[in-house]
């Protein structure tokens, strides 16, 4: 038989789940029993800020992201397609503005979370310089960044929703 360590001498009953977690050292809310909780802003008061890392201080973490994360180090580098121009279209906000009076100045995702964000362009075949009116297609900018992910699924979606709507 087990007691609470808080000193209150009550046993603590055995449950089927303490054979994998463990039977515990105290009862429920016992803990603090009869004693004052200590502040734990005086406890922190005396704790550096220095973490070790292997034996290490440990980098900061902006400072390594710089390090290893940019460019050609970043686990999601394509080759620096991010940094290649535009269409010369892209350039004509009448053009875009165009687009989206075609898509009823609405996001055409039916999945769309209802963000309130602005309205912007998409290219579904993620092709900068395909500015056509059939590669282009109004959403927000919150189902834009979700597009991101699972290009291959975005792409079909996004036509296939094009096609329904306007034949192409």
């Amino acid at each position: 038989m087990k007691l609470c360590k808080c000193g209150c001498g009550q046993p603590i009953k055995i449950r089927s789940w303490h054979k994998h977690r463990g039977i515990p050292s105290y009862i429920k809310g016992h803990y603090w029993n009869g004693k004052k909780r200590p502040d734990t802003s005086e406890l922190m008061k005396n704790v550096t800020r220095t973490c070790v890392w292997k034996g290490k201080k440990r980098p900061d973490h902006s400072e390594w992201m710089k390090e290893n994360c940019q460019g050609e180090t970043h686990p999601a580098w394509k080759g620096g397609i991010s940094y290649e121009p535009y269409c010369d279209a892209w350039q004509d906000r009448d053009y875009k503005e165009s687009i989206k009076e075609r898509d009823g100045c609405k996001c055409l995702n039916p999945e769309c979370r209802k963000i309130p964000c602005r309205l912007i362009l998409h290219h579904i075949n993620y092709n900068k310089k395909d500015c056509s009116p059939r590669n282009l297609i109004t959403i927000c900018q919150s189902c834009n960044g979700r597009a991101n992910k699972n290009r291959r699924w975005h792409k079909s979606w996004y036509l296939a929703i094009l096609h329904r709507r306007y034949g192409y």
